[in-house]
């Protein structure tokens, strides 16, 4: 919801360059690289809802962090906090939806899970721009009570799935050189 916004955000209302406002912007996925190569062997090995959780509200803490942050440092860095959680939430989410769901109806679920980030896609920049014009901090606030609230429906409603003995392997070639994505 909130990344249109920021780049705005960042140039208009801050008056930071576009240039840096897009090296800014590029941190995330940076940062999110060398985590997500660790968030599934930290699934298999700590358990998905704790990972879920942890990702989250690191997520919340930098949503919240960049309605004060006043210059480009301070945006880069949250900017990088937010890339190392968010990139350890979706294989957990993934490895959870595997334990739980019986192989012949996963397309279906990742499907359904697919629909809900296009839908969010498609809706949460009419709500970002809202709140944007009403401001611009509501939008980092707000964003980051929705992610902690996610937080709190998975810490009580979710419960652990991983099944016994998933901790990542030891063989170097084996699912943990990979990412943990026992696939490749």
């Amino acid at each position: 919801m909130i990344y249109p916004f920021l780049t705005v955000y960042l140039n208009i209302d801050l008056h930071i360059t576009l240039m840096t406002t897009m090296l800014i912007m590029a941190i995330a996925p940076a940062a999110g690289f060398f985590s997500g190569l660790a968030a599934g062997p930290l699934a298999d090995r700590f358990g998905r809802q704790p990972v879920m959780i942890l990702s989250l509200s690191g997520l919340a803490v930098a949503m919240l962090l960049y309605g004060y942050a006043e210059n480009a440092w301070k945006f880069a860095a949250i900017t990088a906090i937010q890339g190392l959680f968010g990139a350890i939430y979706r294989p957990a989410l993934n490895a959870r939806v595997t334990d739980v769901v019986a192989a012949s109806r996963r397309a279906e679920v990742f499907s359904f899970l697919r629909v809900g980030l296009n839908l969010g896609a498609a809706v949460g920049p009419a709500i970002g721009a809202f709140l944007l014009l009403i401001q611009p901090r509501l939008l980092f606030d707000i964003a980051a009570a929705c992610v902690a609230l996610t937080a709190a429906i998975v810490w009580v409603f979710v419960p652990e799935s991983k099944p016994p003995g998933a901790a990542p392997a030891a063989n170097p070639h084996g699912p943990a050189a990979t990412g943990g994505d026992r696939r490749l």
